[in-house]
């Protein structure tokens, strides 16, 4: 499997598409694709403008067939069917062009990563789409900050859930390898037997609730559902579908572990948050860019 990086931003129109474009700048042998639509002109939903996303010759890139110019693509093969998009193929760009990237599912990044095209994977995708979603294990993260229509306080949770999320510790392997096909929410009991529940069962109190040692949960994860269960132990399937602060607790734990690569932050709208975030940011041991830097460095 090559390398997968997903860029992330804590709202739209932060400046994901702009980190992307840098990268495909600076990378060769590299794949982009997106969870969601990107490379249009404008926004559908705002209308404001929106970077294209330009590939140089040999560049490969996943979106749905009917997005591809036919005469600056080569299409490698259909790797899957969004019903609403059409098919989703991989394609290598012969020529250097601009492309629309849409309509990936899931299970298409997921097979992608598997071939040997490509030795880098960029991954375009909305967070609250990817919680659902999900993540490539082991996959890196870059994260854009950015204000459009979040409050002060709203932006400071936004981002500490994110930086949260790296936190939750990763669950024993013999238990992830217990999970590992698990599509529903399923109860591990401490006699190694596994069972399907049913996902009302985390909304409610379920009698004699220490017969589950384990508790997988492939969705999101609610705080209230966890005091409820503090004597069982929560393994997540994403570790960014726990919306509360993972730090209050000791049972929580997940499938994936990903790494926090880097943090880019586009506060032009509103310049007196920058302070505030920088040392939230800091707080948490991670360095800050400018996305300025990554806009600069486009060539």
């Amino acid at each position: 499997m090559g390398k997968v990086i997903y860029v992330v931003g804590n709202e739209k129109n932060v400046g994901k598409t702009t980190v992307v474009k840098h990268l495909l700048q600076q990378m060769n042998n590299v794949c982009v694709t997106s969870i969601g639509f990107d490379g249009e002109e404008t926004d559908n939903i705002t209308g404001s403008p929106k970077p294209l996303v330009k590939l140089k010759q040999n560049d490969f890139v996943i979106t749905c067939e009917r997005f591809l110019d036919a005469s600056h693509f080569s299409v490698i093969e259909a790797i899957d069917e969004n019903l609403l998009a059409g098919t989703v193929v991989l394609a290598q760009c012969v020529l250097p062009t601009h492309v629309i990237i849409a309509g990936a599912t899931p299970r298409a990044i997921e097979l992608a990563t598997k071939r040997e095209y490509f030795e880098t994977l960029i991954v375009d995708g909305a967070l609250d789409r990817l919680v659902h979603a999900g993540f490539i294990d082991n996959a890196s993260i870059i994260f854009v900050i950015g204000v459009q229509q979040q409050a002060e306080a709203e932006l400071q949770r936004s981002i500490e859930r994110v930086l949260r999320a790296f936190q939750i510790p990763l669950a024993p392997q013999s238990v992830t390898e217990v999970f590992r096909n698990c599509t529903n929410v399923c109860g591990l009991r401490s006699t190694g037997i596994l069972e399907k529940l049913s996902p009302s069962l985390l909304n409610n109190t379920i009698p004699n609730q220490d017969k589950y040692e384990w508790i997988f949960v492939p969705g999101v994860l609610l705080e209230e559902t966890v005091r409820k269960f503090r004597q069982t132990k929560f393994c997540l399937s994403n570790p960014f579908s726990f919306f509360a602060n993972p730090q209050k607790f000791d049972n929580i734990y997940t499938m994936k572990k990903l790494k926090l690569s880097r943090i880019y932050v586009n506060l032009f709208e509103k310049p007196w948050y920058e302070e505030k975030v920088f040392k939230m940011v800091k707080s948490y041991g991670y360095e800050i860019f400018d996305i300025l830097r990554a806009d600069s460095q486009e060539g």
